[in-house]
């Protein structure tokens, strides 16, 4: 673990706030350690100059407009806001809108401002065999404001987790290729992945400045920010076995795939002592239950022989030492290791023109898949997160 001292100014604490109303900071928060520089949200410039309509052809005035707030935010996941952060950019209410936030932006001892009313509107996900797991949110607000009652900054005794980001080589990714939409099963273990990227676009669509009817002064706040269609696009390059990719037919390809590991930094907690099939549930004798809650995620490896990995979810917890697990999109075999931590994020089935890009020769192919699916408000991803406690 690293203290941080709170004067030190190469660092920003983002102080996310849940929103009671619109623009209305709310009491909810979750701390985001952040580089400077991965949180780029700020208020565009305020004017422009236009010419004179009539008149003296090269006399200019100045027109002020809306100063839009926009940026984004880069993070590594933060096993502890995983599931903040996913809800947060994934999540829609009942009128079909996603959240709105409040963000303090803080250099320590120095400056706080707030930026509220901010939404997302696109959150990308990417990584590849290389580096780590990033998530980046495209963010869109409402207005920046100095925070009131002055500074903010955040004690020293602020602990920054020495594990920022779910390692690339604690993760597996699985992909799903199919010949039509409704055989969309055939499920194949990427030989390797040289990188993957997945965006879900909310499509946010601005509203015209606050304005006073009576005095026609702007305030330059964004009126209103609305959801759009839901977009999902995703892109993988990896490497296939050639006997297992070619039994598809590449002239109508349907694909998906998901992203599954668990967080480096946790231990293998228990082993599955009888085999289970895909879509069943499996009992695991563990040593201590009481760090398992219903509804965690857990993550399964093939170290027993299971083809391919998973990760499944807590359906009851019978005494101190035993839980159950349901949702396994796969079998899970005697002698898998069981992961806490788990972590999942599934795209639905996408449409992708792809052919192999390779020599005709070899046991391996090298595919880039590209995929796009649509919806106005179905889960298009879907994800098996939740907010961890960082490990000492």
């Amino acid at each position: 673990m690293t203290t941080v001292n709170p004067i030190l100014t190469d660092r920003l604490f983002l102080d996310s706030g849940a929103e009671a109303a619109w623009c209305d900071g709310g009491s909810s928060h979750a701390l985001i350690p952040m580089k400077d520089g991965d949180y780029t949200v700020g208020l565009d410039k305020p004017s422009r100059d236009q010419q004179h309509v009539v008149g003296d052809a090269n006399a200019t005035y100045n027109v002020t407009t809306r100063r839009d707030l926009k940026g984004g935010l880069k993070v590594g996941l933060f096993p502890h806001i995983w599931e903040t952060l996913f809800a947060y950019a994934m999540d829609r209410d009942s009128n079909n809108e996603v959240g709105s936030r409040t963000f303090r932006r803080t250099f320590p001892g120095l400056q706080t401002v707030e930026h509220l009313g901010v939404k997302v509107n696109s959150l990308t996900v990417e990584g590849s065999k290389d580096n780590d797991v990033d998530m980046t949110l495209d963010l869109v607000g409402c207005w920046e404001q100095p925070r009131g009652g002055g500074v903010l900054s955040y004690p020293g005794s602020y602990v920054i987790p020495n594990y920022p980001s779910l390692v690339f080589a604690n993760t597996r990714v699985i992909a799903c290729l199919a010949s039509s939409l409704a055989a969309a099963g055939t499920r194949i273990a990427p030989a390797n992945v040289e990188s993957y990227s997945i965006t879900l676009q909310n499509n946010l669509k601005m509203g015209p400045p606050v304005e006073d009817r009576f005095t026609k002064n702007k305030d330059k706040r964004i009126s209103y920010l609305q959801t759009g269609r839901q977009n999902l696009s995703a892109k993988m390059v990896a490497s296939f076995d050639r006997t297992e990719y070619l039994t598809l037919d590449q002239d109508d390809l349907y694909f998906w795939f998901k992203i599954i590991g668990a967080h480096p930094s946790y231990s293998t907690y228990a082993e599955v002592t009888a085999d289970a099939a895909a879509g069943s549930a499996v009992s695991v004798a563990v040593d201590d239950s009481s760090i398992f809650a219903v509804g965690d995620p857990v993550y399964f490896d093939a170290f027993g022989g299971t083809t391919l990995p998973c990760v499944g979810v807590i359906s009851a917890i019978a005494d101190s030492t035993h839980i159950t697990i349901t949702t396994l999109d796969e079998a899970v075999k005697d002698g898998d290791h069981v992961f806490a931590a788990g972590f999942e994020l599934k795209t639905a089935v996408m449409r992708s023109p792809s052919m192999p890009k390779s020599t005709p020769y070899g046991d391996f192919v090298t595919v880039e898949l590209n995929g796009d699916a649509f919806s106005g408000g179905a889960n298009l991803l879907s994800r098996k997160t939740k907010n961890l406690t960082v490990p000492s």
